[in-house]
């Protein structure tokens, strides 16, 4: 009896109705502090707009030196003999439309690739600052420059074939500067997109970046288009390097701006199963309770 009684006096933790302290422990949430290494950084929008600004005004100066140093190749005195005298020689048009391409792709591919390496070098610098080793800051520097450089020139030879071959479909110039422009500053979205890919532990994929940046150089291009045709209407805009030199500082800061937010702040890309699998985790978990031994 009195062994009873002490049973039905005694505390709860006593008679074994407690909770399991491991699944105690399991289910309490676990408080880390903030990392502050290169693989969880994101720029603030403040510093995005300070490395734009930074990319753009360090290249113009090469931008306007590599403007004009591909001039056209002047034809021969044969070639333009022959198209004075015939101006359906498919010959001598050929040669022409191979001189002025070869001119274009050069410049517009050495202005995007300096102007790439710029923009990512000070965007690598400034994903490692000030958290970051020397040895790491370095390292994301020349890979951002390097990345960076390498994939907007690819983009600017990119750019500059479709707009030879655009020539063909009667589009309104404008149109198709805007068309242009988007397909070469996706070259560089390629290249910062593989850069955050190669430094960030995210679940954010290459892909879902580079579409990102694709898109935010397309609304670059959009934007940019209007704004110069009101800014500056004694300059030509719709050129694949703009004329005038706040012109141009003002093409390589807005592509650089919208590119550099859009790979930081991609498009969100639903996955049914990443979904169901967070609605099911959300859901609380039965607890377990011991039942005493009597």
């Amino acid at each position: 009896m009195n062994s009873d009684s002490t049973l039905a006096t005694a505390p709860r933790d006593q008679v074994g109705l407690t909770e399991d302290p491991t699944k105690v422990q399991a289910a309490m949430p676990v408080i880390t502090a903030p990392a502050t290494n290169v693989a969880s950084r994101r720029l603030s929008l403040l510093t995005t707009i300070i490395v734009a600004l930074l990319g753009a005004a360090t290249s113009l100066p090469a931008v306007m030196s590599l403007d004009g140093a591909f001039p056209v190749e002047n034809l021969s005195v044969e070639m333009t003999n022959r198209i004075r005298a015939r101006r359906d020689d498919p010959i001598a048009w050929a040669k022409e439309r191979s001189n002025r391409w070869t001119s274009l792709y050069k410049t517009t591919a050495s202005c995007l690739g300096v102007f790439g390496a710029a923009t990512g070098a000070f965007f690598g610098l400034l994903l490692a600052f000030p958290h970051s080793s020397p040895t790491t800051m370095l390292r994301t520097t020349l890979s951002g420059s390097l990345l960076g450089g390498t994939f907007a020139a690819a983009g600017g030879v990119l750019e500059a074939a479709l707009l030879m071959n655009l020539e063909t479909l009667g589009l309104d110039p404008s149109l198709k500067t805007i068309i242009g422009h988007a397909v070469g500053w996706s070259g560089m979205a390629a290249g910062l997109s593989l850069l955050l890919t190669s430094v960030r532990t995210d679940s954010i994929g290459y892909l879902q970046r580079l579409i990102s940046g694709a898109v935010g150089g397309a609304l670059a291009a959009l934007i940019y288009s209007p704004l110069s045709a009101v800014l500056f209407q004694l300059e030509r805009s719709d050129m694949s390097i703009p004329e005038g030199t706040l012109n141009r500082l003002m093409f390589l800061t807005i592509a650089a701006l919208f590119v550099l937010i859009a790979v930081q702040r991609p498009i969100p890309i639903p996955n049914k199963g990443s979904e169901s699998e967070t609605s099911d985790s959300s859901l609380p978990s039965p607890t377990t309770v011991s039942t005493p031994t009597i």
